[in-house]
């Protein structure tokens, strides 16, 4: 499934903490930590923990017209009794 990635948030002057990253940009953990495994985007140590800048995520997502390939889940709705 093609996701649109959300960047109105970003800016080229801040490292953000992945779990920031995470809110800002609708993307899951497992998707950020494959692209950071894969060289798409680059992470580093920043007060005690693994950061991103701005800029490098933001270039690469310009790269990718802002779209990335995820995996779709599916959650069925269930009735429940009351």
């Amino acid at each position: 499934m093609k996701y649109k990635m959300h960047i109105k948030e970003i800016d080229n002057y801040t490292d953000y903490p992945i779990d920031v990253l995470m809110g800002l940009t609708g993307l899951g953990k497992d998707t950020i930590s494959y692209l950071i495994a894969d060289g798409k985007i680059s992470s580093f140590e920043k007060d005690g923990e693994s950061v991103i800048n701005g800029k490098d995520f933001l270039n690469w997502s310009t790269s990718v017209n802002h779209t990335i390939e995820v995996e779709k889940t599916h959650y069925t709705k269930m009735k429940v009794d009351e």
